[in-house]
Protein backbone atom coordinates (compact mmCIF):
# COMPACT_ATOMS: atom_id res chain seq x y z
CA UNK A 1 0.00 0.00 0.00
CA UNK A 2 1.49 3.37 -0.95
CA UNK A 3 2.23 5.69 1.92
CA UNK A 4 0.19 8.86 2.25
CA UNK A 5 1.80 12.27 2.21
CA UNK A 6 2.68 13.40 5.70
CA UNK A 7 2.12 10.03 7.37
CA UNK A 8 4.54 7.67 9.05
CA UNK A 9 4.40 3.91 8.86
CA UNK A 10 2.86 2.46 12.04
CA UNK A 11 4.95 0.23 14.26
CA UNK A 12 4.60 -3.48 13.36
CA UNK A 13 1.70 -5.25 15.01
CA UNK A 14 2.14 -8.33 17.13
CA UNK A 15 -1.07 -9.67 15.58
CA UNK A 16 -1.45 -8.56 11.91
CA UNK A 17 -5.00 -9.92 11.89
CA UNK A 18 -6.18 -7.42 14.49
CA UNK A 19 -6.81 -4.74 11.87
CA UNK A 20 -7.31 -6.90 8.78
CA UNK A 21 -11.03 -6.14 8.49
CA UNK A 22 -10.45 -2.40 8.86
CA UNK A 23 -7.68 -2.43 6.25
CA UNK A 24 -9.70 -4.34 3.65
CA UNK A 25 -12.73 -2.09 4.19
CA UNK A 26 -10.54 0.99 3.89
CA UNK A 27 -8.97 0.03 0.54
CA UNK A 28 -12.14 -1.53 -0.91
CA UNK A 29 -13.34 1.58 -2.79
CA UNK A 30 -9.94 1.79 -4.53
CA UNK A 31 -9.71 -1.88 -5.57
CA UNK A 32 -9.99 -3.04 -9.17
CA UNK A 33 -13.09 -5.14 -10.00
CA UNK A 34 -11.10 -8.39 -9.93
CA UNK A 35 -9.55 -7.53 -6.57
CA UNK A 36 -12.99 -6.69 -5.19
CA UNK A 37 -14.12 -10.22 -6.01
CA UNK A 38 -11.26 -11.51 -3.87
CA UNK A 39 -12.21 -9.13 -1.03
CA UNK A 40 -15.87 -10.17 -1.26
CA UNK A 41 -14.96 -13.85 -1.07
CA UNK A 42 -12.62 -13.31 1.88
CA UNK A 43 -15.33 -11.43 3.78
CA UNK A 44 -18.02 -14.01 2.93
CA UNK A 45 -15.95 -17.19 3.55
CA UNK A 46 -13.14 -16.33 6.00
CA UNK A 47 -12.97 -19.78 7.61
CA UNK A 48 -12.78 -21.46 4.20
CA UNK A 49 -10.05 -19.18 2.85
CA UNK A 50 -7.64 -20.07 5.66
CA UNK A 51 -7.47 -23.62 4.25
CA UNK A 52 -7.49 -22.85 0.52
CA UNK A 53 -4.40 -22.92 -1.73
CA UNK A 54 -3.95 -19.75 -3.75
CA UNK A 55 -4.90 -21.52 -6.99
CA UNK A 56 -8.21 -22.67 -5.50
CA UNK A 57 -9.08 -19.17 -4.26
CA UNK A 58 -8.21 -17.70 -7.66
CA UNK A 59 -10.53 -20.17 -9.41
CA UNK A 60 -13.44 -19.45 -7.03
CA UNK A 61 -13.05 -15.71 -7.56
CA UNK A 62 -12.54 -16.06 -11.34
CA UNK A 63 -9.24 -14.19 -11.15
CA UNK A 64 -5.57 -14.99 -11.70
CA UNK A 65 -3.14 -15.91 -8.94
CA UNK A 66 -1.33 -12.66 -9.74
CA UNK A 67 -4.51 -10.75 -8.83
CA UNK A 68 -4.70 -12.56 -5.48
CA UNK A 69 -1.08 -11.64 -4.73
CA UNK A 70 -1.71 -8.04 -5.77
CA UNK A 71 -4.72 -7.94 -3.43
CA UNK A 72 -2.49 -9.20 -0.59
CA UNK A 73 0.05 -6.43 -1.17
CA UNK A 74 -2.72 -3.83 -1.33
CA UNK A 75 -4.02 -4.78 2.13
CA UNK A 76 -0.51 -4.61 3.56
CA UNK A 77 0.64 -8.25 3.72
CA UNK A 78 3.60 -9.68 1.81
CA UNK A 79 1.79 -12.56 0.15
CA UNK A 80 -0.97 -15.13 0.29
CA UNK A 81 0.51 -17.23 3.15
CA UNK A 82 0.71 -14.11 5.33
CA UNK A 83 -2.86 -13.18 4.36
CA UNK A 84 -4.10 -16.59 5.55
CA UNK A 85 -2.17 -16.19 8.81
CA UNK A 86 -3.62 -12.71 9.40
CA UNK A 87 -7.10 -13.99 8.55
CA UNK A 88 -6.75 -16.88 11.04
CA UNK A 89 -5.67 -14.42 13.75
CA UNK A 90 -8.62 -12.18 12.85
CA UNK A 91 -11.02 -15.11 13.31
CA UNK A 92 -9.49 -16.04 16.68
CA UNK A 93 -9.83 -12.47 17.92
CA UNK A 94 -13.44 -12.31 16.70
CA UNK A 95 -14.27 -15.61 18.41
CA UNK A 96 -12.93 -14.32 21.73
CA UNK A 97 -15.55 -11.53 21.91
CA UNK A 98 -18.47 -11.66 24.33
CA UNK A 99 -21.04 -12.75 21.78
CA UNK A 100 -20.34 -15.25 18.97
CA UNK A 101 -20.88 -13.98 15.45
CA UNK A 102 -24.55 -14.01 14.52
CA UNK A 103 -25.75 -14.53 18.10
CA UNK A 104 -27.93 -11.77 19.49
CA UNK A 105 -27.45 -10.57 23.08
CA UNK A 106 -29.85 -12.44 25.36
CA UNK A 107 -30.70 -9.62 27.75
CA UNK A 108 -29.94 -6.16 29.09
CA UNK A 109 -26.68 -7.25 30.73
CA UNK A 110 -25.43 -8.81 27.47
CA UNK A 111 -26.32 -5.71 25.46
CA UNK A 112 -24.48 -3.45 27.90
CA UNK A 113 -21.47 -5.78 28.06
CA UNK A 114 -21.28 -6.08 24.26
CA UNK A 115 -21.48 -2.31 23.84
CA UNK A 116 -18.60 -1.83 26.25
CA UNK A 117 -16.66 -4.60 24.52
CA UNK A 118 -16.97 -2.95 21.11
CA UNK A 119 -15.67 0.33 22.54
CA UNK A 120 -12.82 -1.36 24.39
CA UNK A 121 -11.77 -3.21 21.22
CA UNK A 122 -11.85 0.06 19.30
CA UNK A 123 -9.54 1.71 21.84
CA UNK A 124 -7.16 -1.24 22.01
CA UNK A 125 -6.91 -1.55 18.22
CA UNK A 126 -6.36 2.20 17.82
CA UNK A 127 -3.63 2.18 20.47
CA UNK A 128 -1.97 -0.77 18.69
CA UNK A 129 -1.38 1.42 15.62
CA UNK A 130 1.49 3.16 17.42
CA UNK A 131 0.79 6.74 16.29
CA UNK A 132 2.86 8.57 18.90
CA UNK A 133 4.92 10.43 16.31
CA UNK A 134 1.88 11.69 14.39
CA UNK A 135 0.12 12.68 17.62
CA UNK A 136 3.19 14.60 18.78
CA UNK A 137 3.49 16.37 15.43
CA UNK A 138 -0.19 17.33 15.50
CA UNK A 139 0.06 18.61 19.07
CA UNK A 140 3.12 20.67 18.16
CA UNK A 141 1.26 22.31 15.29
CA UNK A 142 -1.74 23.13 17.48
CA UNK A 143 0.37 24.42 20.38
CA UNK A 144 2.08 26.95 18.09
CA UNK A 145 -0.74 27.86 15.71
CA UNK A 146 -2.72 31.09 15.50
CA UNK A 147 -6.07 29.32 15.09
CA UNK A 148 -7.17 25.67 14.92
CA UNK A 149 -10.44 24.89 13.12
CA UNK A 150 -12.25 21.54 13.55
CA UNK A 151 -14.52 20.24 10.79
CA UNK A 152 -17.07 17.45 11.26
CA UNK A 153 -20.75 16.67 10.86
CA UNK A 154 -23.11 14.32 12.68
CA UNK A 155 -21.43 12.34 15.46
CA UNK A 156 -18.03 13.68 14.43
CA UNK A 157 -19.28 17.23 15.03
CA UNK A 158 -19.72 16.37 18.72
CA UNK A 159 -16.10 15.21 18.81
CA UNK A 160 -15.03 18.52 17.25
CA UNK A 161 -16.93 20.55 19.84
CA UNK A 162 -15.36 18.54 22.65
CA UNK A 163 -11.90 19.15 21.17
CA UNK A 164 -12.60 22.87 20.89
CA UNK A 165 -13.68 23.15 24.52
CA UNK A 166 -10.60 21.28 25.75
CA UNK A 167 -8.16 23.36 23.72
CA UNK A 168 -9.82 26.62 24.76
CA UNK A 169 -9.12 25.59 28.35
CA UNK A 170 -5.42 25.80 27.43
CA UNK A 171 -5.80 29.20 25.80
CA UNK A 172 -5.76 27.86 22.24
CA UNK A 173 -7.82 29.82 19.73
CA UNK A 174 -10.04 26.92 18.66
CA UNK A 175 -13.39 26.79 16.90
CA UNK A 176 -15.84 24.28 15.40
CA UNK A 177 -19.23 24.38 13.71
CA UNK A 178 -21.60 21.88 12.14
CA UNK A 179 -23.02 24.45 9.71
CA UNK A 180 -21.85 23.58 6.19
CA UNK A 181 -21.69 27.15 4.89
CA UNK A 182 -19.82 28.31 7.99
CA UNK A 183 -17.29 25.52 7.51
CA UNK A 184 -16.63 26.67 3.95
CA UNK A 185 -16.17 30.31 5.01
CA UNK A 186 -13.87 29.42 7.90
CA UNK A 187 -11.75 27.10 5.73
CA UNK A 188 -11.19 29.80 3.13
CA UNK A 189 -10.09 32.35 5.77
CA UNK A 190 -7.43 30.09 7.28
CA UNK A 191 -3.76 30.80 6.56
CA UNK A 192 -0.23 29.53 6.96
CA UNK A 193 -0.19 29.88 10.75
CA UNK A 194 -3.45 27.95 11.16
CA UNK A 195 -4.39 24.28 11.51
CA UNK A 196 -7.47 22.54 10.11
CA UNK A 197 -8.61 19.20 11.52
CA UNK A 198 -11.19 17.10 9.68
CA UNK A 199 -12.97 14.33 11.61
CA UNK A 200 -14.91 11.62 9.75
CA UNK A 201 -15.32 7.90 10.42
CA UNK A 202 -15.41 6.94 6.74
CA UNK A 203 -13.26 9.80 5.51
CA UNK A 204 -15.76 10.27 2.70
CA UNK A 205 -18.03 12.91 4.25
CA UNK A 206 -18.18 15.40 1.38
CA UNK A 207 -18.55 18.64 3.43
CA UNK A 208 -15.60 17.68 5.65
CA UNK A 209 -13.46 16.64 2.67
CA UNK A 210 -14.21 19.92 0.90
CA UNK A 211 -13.49 21.98 4.01
CA UNK A 212 -10.10 20.33 4.55
CA UNK A 213 -9.27 20.72 0.85
CA UNK A 214 -10.13 24.43 0.97
CA UNK A 215 -8.10 24.88 4.17
CA UNK A 216 -5.09 23.27 2.54
CA UNK A 217 -5.44 25.48 -0.52
CA UNK A 218 -5.49 28.47 1.86
CA UNK A 219 -2.11 27.42 3.27
CA UNK A 220 -3.19 25.88 6.56
CA UNK A 221 -1.65 22.70 7.96
CA UNK A 222 -4.18 19.89 7.73
CA UNK A 223 -4.94 16.87 9.93
CA UNK A 224 -7.42 14.06 9.32
CA UNK A 225 -8.90 11.78 11.99
CA UNK A 226 -10.39 8.84 10.08
CA UNK A 227 -10.97 5.10 10.30
CA UNK A 228 -9.70 4.29 6.80
CA UNK A 229 -6.18 5.27 5.67
CA UNK A 230 -7.01 5.27 1.94
CA UNK A 231 -10.02 7.57 2.33
CA UNK A 232 -10.49 10.77 0.32
CA UNK A 233 -10.11 12.89 3.47
CA UNK A 234 -6.69 11.35 4.12
CA UNK A 235 -5.49 12.46 0.69
CA UNK A 236 -5.95 16.13 1.71
CA UNK A 237 -4.16 15.81 5.07
CA UNK A 238 -0.55 16.51 6.02
CA UNK A 239 -1.02 14.29 9.07
CA UNK A 240 -3.39 11.31 9.38
CA UNK A 241 -4.55 9.94 12.73
CA UNK A 242 -6.33 6.61 12.46
CA UNK A 243 -9.02 4.98 14.53
CA UNK A 244 -9.43 1.20 14.22
CA UNK A 245 -13.10 0.38 14.72
CA UNK A 246 -14.22 -2.54 12.60
CA UNK A 247 -16.12 -5.67 13.48
CA UNK A 248 -17.40 -8.03 10.81
CA UNK A 249 -21.01 -8.99 11.31
CA UNK A 250 -22.13 -5.93 13.32
CA UNK A 251 -24.14 -2.94 12.18
CA UNK A 252 -22.47 0.10 10.66
CA UNK A 253 -24.02 2.37 13.30
CA UNK A 254 -22.44 0.32 16.10
CA UNK A 255 -19.05 0.46 14.37
CA UNK A 256 -19.30 4.25 14.02
CA UNK A 257 -20.18 4.59 17.71
CA UNK A 258 -17.07 2.62 18.64
CA UNK A 259 -15.05 4.77 16.24
CA UNK A 260 -16.29 7.91 18.00
CA UNK A 261 -14.90 6.54 21.28
CA UNK A 262 -11.50 6.17 19.61
CA UNK A 263 -11.80 9.67 18.09
CA UNK A 264 -12.39 11.13 21.56
CA UNK A 265 -9.38 9.21 22.90
CA UNK A 266 -7.20 10.71 20.17
CA UNK A 267 -8.53 14.18 21.07
CA UNK A 268 -7.66 13.53 24.73
CA UNK A 269 -4.14 12.50 23.71
CA UNK A 270 -3.72 15.67 21.62
CA UNK A 271 -4.99 17.79 24.53
CA UNK A 272 -2.54 16.17 26.96
CA UNK A 273 0.40 16.64 24.57
CA UNK A 274 -0.51 20.28 23.89
CA UNK A 275 -0.79 20.93 27.63
CA UNK A 276 2.74 19.54 28.13
CA UNK A 277 4.16 21.71 25.33
CA UNK A 278 2.61 24.98 26.53
CA UNK A 279 4.58 26.69 29.29
CA UNK A 280 2.36 27.54 32.23
CA UNK A 281 2.97 30.98 33.80
CA UNK A 282 1.98 32.35 37.24
CA UNK A 283 -1.55 33.75 37.10
CA UNK A 284 -2.36 31.66 34.03
CA UNK A 285 -6.13 31.74 33.29
CA UNK A 286 -6.18 27.95 33.53
CA UNK A 287 -5.55 28.35 37.27
CA UNK A 288 -8.61 30.60 37.62
CA UNK A 289 -10.69 28.20 35.49
CA UNK A 290 -9.71 25.23 37.63
CA UNK A 291 -10.31 27.15 40.85
CA UNK A 292 -13.77 28.29 39.72
CA UNK A 293 -14.78 24.77 38.67
CA UNK A 294 -13.52 23.43 41.99
CA UNK A 295 -15.60 26.00 43.90
CA UNK A 296 -18.69 25.05 41.89
CA UNK A 297 -18.16 21.36 42.62
CA UNK A 298 -17.66 22.00 46.33
CA UNK A 299 -20.71 24.27 46.40
CA UNK A 300 -22.90 21.54 44.94
CA UNK A 301 -21.54 18.98 47.36
CA UNK A 302 -22.20 21.29 50.29
CA UNK A 303 -25.72 22.02 49.02
CA UNK A 304 -26.38 18.30 48.90
CA UNK A 305 -25.63 18.02 52.61
CA UNK A 306 -27.92 20.83 53.70
CA UNK A 307 -30.99 19.73 55.71
CA UNK A 308 -34.32 19.99 53.95
CA UNK A 309 -36.19 23.26 54.59
CA UNK A 310 -39.42 22.96 56.58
Amino acid sequence: MPRLRGTRRPEPEVYPGRLLGTTIAGVYPHLRPAERRVADYVFAHPHEVTGLPIAALARRCSVSQHTVNRFCRTVGVKGYPELKLALAQHLVLAASSLSPRGQRPSGVADIVAQTFRFNIESLESTLALGQSAELEATARLIARCRHVRWFGIGGSAAVCLDATLRLKHLGINADASSDLYDQTVEACWLGKRDVAVGVSHTGESKPVVQALQLARQSGAATVAIVNYPRSTLSQHADHVLLTAAHRAGIGASTTMMASRTAQLALVDAIYALVAVQRTKRPGDPTDRIDAHVERCIRGRQSAGRLPAQP
